[in-house]
C-alpha cells in the first residue's frame, strides 16, 4: 500500500482526471468546473464525510488507502493459504487499488458496491431473496452513480438462471459452449433492444465510439479500445462485441505500445486464466454452493457490461479492480490454486 501510495505522488496527472475533479468539488473552490449528475451525487458525499477537513487528494487518498486496505486484508483469510501465483496476484491488487480505486472518487463507491454485493452472497438468506437484493444493489447504483450498471443487474439475472439451469441437468457443460450460450445472451439483449428501445440502443451500442471519438492520437490515449470494425449498425455491434471481448481479456496489443504495459498484460492473463479455471469447475459440479455461484455471476456480469463501454485499457483496469470484493472470491479459492506448474497451465 505505501508502495502505491508514492506512486499516486509521482505518476501523471492524466490519471486522476476525475479525482482532482471531485476535490475540487468538495473543496468548492471553482479551481476545476463542477459537474452535475454522478459527479455531483459523488461530492456531496465525500463532503458528508469529509470529518477530518482533507483539501487534497493525497490527503484523501491515504486516509482511503489506511482504511479500505484494511478491509479488503481481512477478505484473504477466508479462502485459506494462497499459492506462490496467487500470492503475487493478490499483492498487485493490492497496489492496483490503491492507485485506481482507493481514492476520492466513484471507484472507491463503486467498490462499495461490490462490497455489498459479496456480503449479501455470503449471506443465510435464500438464493432468491439474496438475488433480489444483489439485483437490487446495482440498481441503485445505476440510478445514482453509473446508469450502465442496469446491464450488470439484468445480465446477473440472466447469468444466475443459465447457471443454475446447467447445474440442475446434472450434466458437465464444456467452458466453449457456456461462454457460446452467454453470447447469445447478449446477441439477444441487442437484438431485442434494437426492435423496441431503439435509443437505449445507441446508447449501449455508440457509447465506445462517442467517448474515444476524437481522442485518437492524443498524448493520453495510447491505450484506446477502438472498435476495429467502424460503423453503427447492428451486424457491426454484433461483430465487435466479442472482438472487444477477446483484446480486454488478453489485451496482447499492449506490448507493442511499451514495455512499460507489460505488467498489465501479465495481471489481465492472470486473471482470464483464474477465470476460465472458475469457469471450468462450475461447469463440471465441482463447485455447487449458491455463494460461489452468484459471486461469479456478478462478476461475469460486469465483464459482459464492460465489454460494451470500456473506452481504453486505463479505465477498464480501473474499475475492474473495483470489482476485487467479488473476484477475490473466486480467484484466490483452492479452484484456482495450483493450476500453473512446470509443465505449463493444467487444464481439466
Amino acid at each position: 500500500m505505501a508502495a502505491a501510495k508514492v506512486l499516486v505522488l509521482i505518476l501523471p496527472s492524466k490519471y486522476f482526471y476525475d479525482n482532482t475533479r471531485i476535490v475540487s468539488m468538495v473543496n468548492n473552490d471553482g479551481l476545476i468546473p463542477a459537474w452535475s449528475g454522478s459527479y455531483q451525487t459523488t461530492a456531496d458525499i465525500f463532503t458528508f464525510l469529509n470529518f477530518l477537513n482533507f483539501q487534497t487528494m493525497v490527503e484523501w487518498s491515504f486516509a482511503l488507502g489506511v482504511l479500505l486496505t484494511t478491509l479488503v486484508s481481512l477478505l484473504i483469510f477466508q479462502n485459506g493459504a494462497l499459492d506462490m501465483i496467487q500470492e503475487l496476484f493478490w499483492l498487485c491488487c493490492i497496489v492496483l487499488l490503491n492507485i485506481y480505486v482507493f481514492n476520492i472518487g466513484k471507484d472507491s463507491i463503486q467498490f462499495i458496491f461490490f462490497y455489498i454485493s459479496f456480503i449479501v452472497s455470503k449471506s443465510h438468506l435464500s438464493i432468491y431473496i439474496k438475488s433480489l437484493l444483489i439485483f437490487i444493489v446495482f440498481y441503485i447504483e445505476s440510478i445514482y452513480f453509473r446508469s450502465y450498471f442496469i446491464l450488470v443487474a439484468v445480465f446477473f439475472v440472466a447469468i444466475v438462471l443459465l447457471t443454475f439451469r446447467t447445474q440442475n441437468t446434472g450434466r458437465r457443460m464444456k467452458t466453449t459452449s457456456y461462454y457460446a450460450y452467454i453470447l447469445l445472451i447478449v446477441y439477444s439483449f441487442l437484438i431485442v433492444s434494437s426492435i423496441l428501445f431503439p435509443e437505449q440502443y445507441e446508447d449501449v451500442a455508440n457509447v465506445r465510439a462517442g467517448v474515444n471519438d476524437g481522442r485518437e492520437g492524443a498524448a493520453d490515449a495510447a491505450t484506446l479500445i477502438s472498435n476495429l470494425i467502424p460503423g453503427n449498425s447492428l451486424f457491426i455491434a454484433l461483430v465487435n462485441y466479442p472482438i472487444n471481448a477477446f483484446r480486454m481479456l488478453l489485451p496482447l496489443e499492449l506490448l507493442l505500445k511499451g514495455v512499460t504495459y507489460i505488467p498489465f498484460v501479465i495481471f489481465q492473463v492472470f486473471a482470464t486464466i483464474f477465470l476460465i479455471q472458475y469457469s471450468k469447475s462450475i461447469l463440471n459440479h465441482t463447485i455447487t454452493s449458491n455463494t460461489s455461484i452468484l459471486l461469479y455471476a456478478i462478476y461475469l456480469a460486469f465483464l459482459l457490461t464492460s465489454f460494451f463501454f470500456e473506452p481504453d485499457f486505463g479505465s477498464w483496469v480501473r474499475h475492474e479492480m473495483a470489482s476485487f470484493p467479488v473476484f477475490q472470491y473466486l480467484f484466490f479459492s483452492r479452484y484456482c490454486r495450483h493450476i500453473f506448474t512446470r509443465k505449463g497451465i493444467i487444464v481439466q
